[in-house]
């Protein structure tokens, strides 16, 4: 069953309130035996109240931890009790911070305006993470079932949404996941990858029609409040179920064949990566070339390319992307001594230490020969990439060249804070640092330090060029509002200076873990600079299709798969970017399978 991913939907009324699912007893006094302290205090009521399913005793450990750890009393009424609406929004006023905002006031129909109550609804109504019913009811006195807290608490949280996959393997895990509507698919897997959901007396029979209690709100708190660490564990818990951990994947080598010189039109360029096997991945050579990497050997994928007459590319950066089980990773290498295509043979850039005598990149690939044994350690080179000014998206690259066998970090500014750098080939150290939205600053001071056999060395100078230069740069003194008919969105993206390459920031589509047959949709999104042409296609396949921009940054195409679709088998999508004259691409690096056979 396809699930969605969209939070923000209400759950259906269809299944607000629905009656209580029974849990069935089975023989786990055994196992519940065996589970310590906390588990055989719930024993004795597990066996005892059996035919009563009793639904309180279990939940006080958990009561218990939260008074015990802030100043919230939670147990001056019945745990029995059934958990109201208003209390729950009582929680998420006192441990997640919403509050209500006069200027966003919304209509409450079901509730005194002059109460504390009326405040907290507002607070949590405001915030998105309760919704109100039919003629703006809050119904403060109406009851939450399990799945209902779910949504709730995976609102508050602020949980990504997972994919299809994912949320099928944390449905497997339940004996009557078959009882959850469309929607609640996505709240389930959430809470469960959280860790919010406990199920007692058995941990795979999932109640999700279930009203609650006080009690059994107050766990889904206390599992809230510990996946914030606010709180600390049980010890020892009570059992939960998960699905075994898929393994995520990892880079562990580059190695770009040859790495110095020129590579001539006509010529192979050669890029090998050892990381974890069975991944999807893509290489992007100089920000703009994408090719894809296929897997020779388990954990050994190889790209090749041959560059044109057009190509003339100095300095270049080789980006690696793998993608596994949902996760993706990237890693990048800069090569100052490489040279692409029509591009004059590489030279050493001039140095940016502020010390003359100190190179700017090592001079030749074979490592320094080994100090003495008391000596302190030592580099004979540093060097950056790229050295421009640098925007979103960049990947900042720093390099240096000294004895082997010890450790390197760099400090750029307040920004990146002791960023590694690993030892790529003896004697060869780099570290590489992604540049966000909220990277900002004039020439910040750069620092590398390097370290062996508890001795130290370290260079620092100041980084001669801007990091998102349009942030950086003093504030303007506000203006009258525009009268403009267009006005430029207040939350859009900030564009580069004319000239500069637009700026893809991510793109994804649907056609991840499945094959597109006649008539279905494939469905492209991209987020970039804004009023931009976006278009995207399969390359060797289709011709560039029109993405629209649906809101300021944010791209969305669509095509219907037709009869006469060619056969595509591990193909990729490329999306693009055009403004001001300049275009970027990106690779999607998802396989995309299309079988123009209607399904029978």
């Amino acid at each position: 069953m396809r699930r969605t991913a969209a939070l923000s939907l209400a759950l259906s009324l269809s299944w607000m309130g629905l009656a209580i699912v029974p849990t069935p007893l089975d023989t786990k006094t055994r196992e519940l035996s065996e589970r310590g302290p906390i588990t055989r205090h719930l024993l004795k009521h597990y066996t005892a109240s059996a035919q009563t399913e009793d639904r309180v005793t279990w939940t006080e450990p958990y009561a218990d931890a939260v008074e015990a750890q802030t100043n919230w009393v939670l147990q001056d009424r019945p745990l029995d009790r059934v958990l109201t609406r208003l209390e729950m929004a009582q929680w998420l006023t006192e441990f997640f911070g919403y509050r209500s905002q006069p200027s966003q006031a919304m209509t409450i129909s079901d509730m005194d305006p002059s109460s504390p109550d009326y405040a907290t609804a507002q607070a949590v109504l405001q915030g998105g993470v309760m919704q109100a019913f039919e003629g703006n009811q809050f119904r403060p006195e109406g009851d939450l079932t399990k799945l209902e807290a779910f949504a709730i608490l995976v609102r508050a949280l602020q949980l990504s949404a997972l994919s299809d996959a994912e949320v099928d393997r944390w449905l497997s895990l339940y004996k009557d996941s078959d009882a959850l509507p469309e929607v609640g698919g996505q709240f389930v897997a959430l809470a469960g990858q959280a860790g919010l959901i406990v199920n007692y007396p058995e941990p795979t029979q999932l109640n999700p029609n279930l009203i609650l209690n006080r009690g059994e709100g107050i766990v889904l708190l206390h599992q809230s409040l510990l996946s914030k660490k606010l709180v600390r564990p049980l010890n020892p818990p009570i059992a939960q179920v998960a699905p075994e951990v898929l393994p995520k994947p990892e880079i562990t080598a580059i190695r770009v064949l040859p790495e110095s010189g020129r590579v001539a039109p006509g010529e192979p360029l050669t890029v090998e990566v050892e990381g974890t096997p069975n991944a999807n991945g893509a290489v992007l050579i100089a920000g703009s070339i994408q090719q894809p990497l296929l897997e020779v050997d388990p954990g050994l994928y190889r790209a090749v390319y041959t560059p044109t007459t057009r190509d003339a590319i100095s300095n270049p950066s080789v980006a690696v992307l793998l993608d596994l089980n949902g996760e993706r990773t990237r890693s990048q290498r800069q090569l100052p001594e490489l040279a692409l295509g029509n591009a004059p043979a590489p030279t050493a850039p001039p140095p940016i230490a502020s010390r003359p005598s100190l190179p700017a990149q090592p001079s030749t690939l074979n490592p320094p020969p080994p100090p003495a044994a008391s000596a302190p350690p030592s580099f004979t080179g540093i060097y950056i990439g790229p050295q421009r000014d640098l925007r979103v998206g960049d990947i900042f690259t720093v390099g240096l060249q000294g004895d082997p066998g010890g450790v390197a970090w760099f400090t750029l500014g307040s920004i990146a804070q002791e960023q590694p750098m690993p030892e790529i080939r003896p004697g060869v150290y780099e570290g590489t640092y992604a540049i966000s939205t909220a990277d900002y600053a004039q020439q910040p001071n750069l620092k590398v330090i390097f370290s062996k056999n508890s001795q130290g060395a370290f260079h620092e100078e100041v980084f001669p060029f801007s990091i998102n230069r349009a942030a950086a740069a003093a504030p303007v003194p506000p203006t009258a509002p525009s009268t403009s008919s267009d006005p430029t969105p207040a939350d859009a993206p900030v564009s580069p200076p004319m000239g500069a390459q637009p700026l893809i920031f991510s793109s994804s589509s649907n056609a991840s873990n499945r094959e597109l047959r006649p008539n279905d949709v494939l469905e492209v999104r991209m987020r970039g600079e804004y009023k931009a042409r976006a278009a995207f296609r399969i390359p060797n396949i289709t011709t560039e299709i029109p993405m629209t921009e649906v809101a300021p940054g944010m791209y969305e195409g669509r095509v219907t798969i037709e009869n006469n679709t060619p056969v595509v088998r591990n193909g990729y999508l490329q999306v693009l970017l055009e403004k001001n004259g300049l275009v970027t691409t990106r690779l999607i690096p998802e396989p995309i399978n299309i079988n123009p056979t209607p399904a029978s």
